[in-house]
């Protein structure tokens, strides 16, 4: 009789993963609908506004350099998770990523996306659940600090173009970005390592929460490459607003663009989202 059960159960199974895999998928495509209506219908998705950009040759840059931008920032990504050897094909870092930008439209928050992408890939990571967290904060973290640093550049070869009521703002500004940014480089390189590491391991809170953070620290060079990899991002970012200001024939000279996205970017109360994703 158990046989004749497990037999039966034995056919049945191809026939019912499929229908289940159908089914979940299909629920998935209908919450993204519902989700994508919701952003029309409350008017958090304008589409009235996009009328004066409708044009092909506008989206299909604007896609472009949001493509560009997810693949990069994806593998940045990919190489922080590599320094506690969380193994993710680049291609799975993408997905997630693309995922994470979808559910930041509509999730409250600035970290909406972040939270959904991280939780998948801790399914398969039990283990490392905060290092995938800490990963995720570090990447927002040179997401920023690569937005600030551009500022800092930017400020300090073009403050002189502004008017003298201006002028001496962003320059000290640019000048205070900058200075902290070298300090924290030298404090990164210089930092007694093996002290603090003690530290986190002296007790097992500090150890099982805190530690994994350290991965990061404990090699500073390897953050060189994720780090050029951010500034590639933010300049891909701004691209898309020359290529509008282009388009629309707007007479802004090219200096007080490079001033206005990245300090527009860092008075924006989701500045460290500039780079989309």
């Amino acid at each position: 009789m158990v046989s004749k059960e497990n037999s039966l159960k034995q056919r049945l199974m191809p026939a019912i993963i499929p229908s289940r895999h159908m089914l979940i998928s299909l629920l998935k495509i209908a919450v993204a609908g519902g989700l994508i209506y919701w952003l029309v219908a409350s008017e958090r998705f304008d589409l009235k506004a996009l009328a004066k950009i409708a044009a092909p040759q506008v989206w299909l840059f604007g896609l472009t350099i949001f493509l560009m931008v997810v693949l990069v920032n994806s593998r940045r990504w990919q190489i922080l998770l590599r320094f506690e050897n969380v193994r993710i094909s680049y291609w799975q870092s993408v997905r997630l990523s693309l995922m994470g930008v979808f559910f930041n439209f509509f999730m409250p928050g600035g970290v909406g996306g972040d939270v959904i992408k991280a939780g998948y890939l801790m399914r398969d990571n039990k283990g490392k659940k905060w290092f995938i967290g800490w990963s995720i904060l570090v990447d927002r973290i040179l997401g920023m600090i690569a937005l600030l640093f551009f500022s800092g550049i930017i400020g300090v070869l073009f403050s002189k173009k502004l008017p003298e009521n201006l002028r001496a703002s962003f320059m000290s500004l640019s000048y205070l970005i900058l200075i902290g940014f070298v300090s924290m480089v030298a404090i990164l390189i210089f930092s007694p390592k093996k002290s603090i590491e003690q530290i986190l391991k002296s007790h097992p809170f500090l150890e099982k929460v805190f530690h994994p953070l350290f991965f990061f620290f404990q090699k500073p060079q390897l953050i060189v490459v994720p780090f050029l990899l951010s500034l590639c991002s933010q300049a891909l970012v701004i691209s898309i607003g020359a290529y509008l200001i282009f388009y629309l024939e707007l007479s802004i000279p090219y200096w007080v663009l490079l001033l206005i996205f990245p300090f527009g970017f860092l008075a924006h109360p989701a500045g460290g989202k500039a780079e989309v994703v």
